[in-house]
C-alpha cells in the first residue's frame, strides 16, 4: 500500500479511536441521546470496529488486485525482452493474458466496500429518532424527505459521486454478468532511416488490466479474450537532403484503449478506495459534532 494511503487510514483508525474514547465517556441519562443502555454503547462500538475492519478488507483485496496485475505485466515484459528483432524487414510480437484472479479480487473489493457502507448506515441510524436504516440506500431516501442536514447533503453528494455507481457496479458483476480484464504488451521492429543508413526501431506499447466503465451486457458479447487496444496511430516525419533523398526517417506507432468506455483496473480500486475512506472520514467527523444527540430538523 502506498504512503498516502497508509497516512489515511492512520488518520482514520486516529479517528475512530477519538470517536470511541468519547462514546465511553459519554453519560446516556439526557432525553435526547441516542442510547438509554449500556449495551448500545456497546454495540455501537462493535460498528465503528467493523467499518474500520470492513474498509481494512477493501485496502486487502485492493492490494491482491495491484500485486496480481504487477506480476502479469513483469511477467509479459520478461517474455517481451526474449523478442530478437530482425535486422532487416518488420516484425511484430504480441502477448495477451487474462488472469482471473484479479476479477475475482475486485468482486472481493466491491463486496467489501458495499459492507462497509451497510456498517455505516448503521451507525448513522442511531442519531436518527425512531427509525433504523440497514441499506445505504433507504436511509438516502429517508433522508431526502427530511429537512437538510449536514448528514444528508454528505450521503447524496457522495451517492451521486460515486455510491450508486459502485453499488450499480457491484450488483451487475455479483448477480447478472461476468467479464474478463486483459492486458497487452506488444514489441514491434520497424525499418527507419537514420543519417541515411536504415536501421531498425524497437516499439513498445503495453496496455494494462482494463475493465468497461459500465459493465453491460454488448461488453460481454465480444468474449473473455478481448484485447484491451482499440485505436492505432501511425506517425512519420523525414528530413530530406537537397537531391531529395530521405536522412531521416522517423516512425511512431501507438495504440491507445478507448478510456471512455474501459478503466485501468488499478485506476478503479484506488478511486473508490479513496472516496470510500473519505466517507467514513467526514461521516465521523459530523457525528463527533452532533455529541451523541438524535439530529434535530431544521440542524444545518
Amino acid at each position: 500500500m502506498d504512503r498516502i494511503k497508509q497516512g489515511s487510514l492512520s488518520d482514520l483508525r486516529e479517528l475512530l479511536d477519538e470517536y470511541v474514547l468519547d462514546l465511553r465517556d459519554a453519560d446516556y441519562s439526557c432525553n435526547e441521546i441516542i442510547f438509554n443502555k449500556e449495551n448500545e454503547k456497546h454495540y455501537l462500538e462493535t460498528l465503528v470496529w467493523d467499518i474500520l475492519f470492513r474498509l481494512e478488507a477493501s485496502m486487502y483485496h485492493h492490494d491482491r488486485v495491484i500485486d496480481f496485475v504487477t506480476i502479469n505485466l513483469e511477467k509479459m515484459e520478461a517474455s517481451i525482452r526474449r523478442f530478437v528483432p530482425p535486422t532487416c524487414g518488420s516484425a511484430t510480437v504480441k502477448i495477451v493474458t487474462e488472469d482471473r484472479k484479479i476479477i475475482f479480487e475486485l468482486i472481493a473489493f466491491l463486496s467489501s466496500i458495499r459492507s462497509m457502507l451497510d456498517s455505516l448506515t448503521r451507525l448513522v441510524s442511531f442519531y436518527l429518532k425512531g427509525v433504523k436504516f440497514y441499506s445505504i440506500n433507504d436511509l438516502r431516501k429517508y433522508l431526502e424527505k427530511e429537512e437538510p442536514l449536514e448528514i444528508s447533503i454528505l450521503i447524496r453528494q457522495h451517492w451521486t459521486d460515486w455510491i450508486g455507481y459502485l453499488k450499480n457496479y457491484r450488483d451487475h458483476l455479483i448477480h447478472k454478468l461476468t467479464f474478463s480484464s486483459t492486458a497487452e504488451y506488444e514489441a514491434m521492429s520497424i525499418p527507419v532511416i537514420r543519417n541515411g543508413k536504415k536501421v531498425s526501431k524497437r516499439i513498445e506499447n503495453v496496455a494494462s488490466f482494463f475493465i468497461p466503465r459500465s459493465p453491460k451486457f454488448e461488453y460481454i458479447l465480444k468474449g473473455f479474450r478481448q484485447e484491451p487496444f482499440v485505436e492505432k496511430t501511425t506517425s512519420v516525419f523525414e528530413i530530406k537532403d537537397a537531391d531529395g533523398k530521405v536522412m531521416q526517417r522517423e516512425v511512431c506507432i501507438s495504440r491507445a484503449v478507448d478510456e471512455t468506455r474501459m478503466i485501468e483496473i488499478r485506476s478503479f480500486v484506488d478511486t473508490y478506495l479513496d472516496k470510500a475512506t473519505s466517507l467514513i472520514i467526514q461521516t465521523i467527523g459530523i457525528l463527533r459534532k452532533n455529541r451523541f444527540m438524535h439530529f434535530a430538523k431544521g440542524q444545518g
